[in-house]
């Protein structure tokens, strides 16, 4: 065995050697990149949740509202019911023809309309006057000038505060 046949065996070697660390340095690179880009998914994953979880308390919150005004409906009608089943015993007429019939019903019918057109023709007039209009400027005077003090200086303003939190 020569010195350069060692020599040849040894810078086989070496490079060997400097090849499987390259190619451990990359794992380890790509290992580090996987393993940054798990802890991200995770981050991603748990504001997903969070989110799901706000829409979910928000669907759940909608759903039971509209079940409690649905049972609210529910029950107007059925009071609504009983009234008519009490005003049917007593005679009274129970189709919408036969109340339109009734004086009562043609006097309430006038009176809301009469209440409606007065209201409009009271509203309107409001607009009739051009007062609104004539609107003039009036002198400031001097009322906005609160002191005689000169101006704050703030940059000589030193403060023993820590800013630290």
């Amino acid at each position: 065995m020569t010195l350069r046949s060692i020599r040849d065996t040894n810078k086989a070697i070496y490079e060997a050697a400097v090849k499987n660390r390259v190619f451990v340095e990359d794992e380890i690179r790509d290992t580090t990149n996987y393993l940054n880009w798990i802890l991200n998914r995770y981050a991603e994953i748990d504001a997903m949740v969070e989110a799901l979880h706000d829409e979910r308390c928000e669907a759940s919150l909608i759903f039971v509202t509209r079940c409690r005004e649905h049972m609210e409906a529910l029950t107007a009608l059925d009071l609504l019911r009983g009234d008519l089943r009490s005003w049917e015993a007593a005679g009274m007429p129970v189709s919408l023809v036969e109340i339109r019939k009734m004086k009562s019903f043609n006097k309430l019918s006038a009176y809301t309309n009469l209440y409606k057109s007065e209201a409009l023709s009271s509203f309107l007039s409001l607009t009739d006057d051009d007062d609104y209009l004539d609107v003039e400027r009036r002198d400031a005077g001097d009322d906005h000038v609160d002191n005689d003090r000169a101006e704050l200086d703030l940059e000589d303003f030193s403060s023993d505060r820590d800013d630290t939190e």
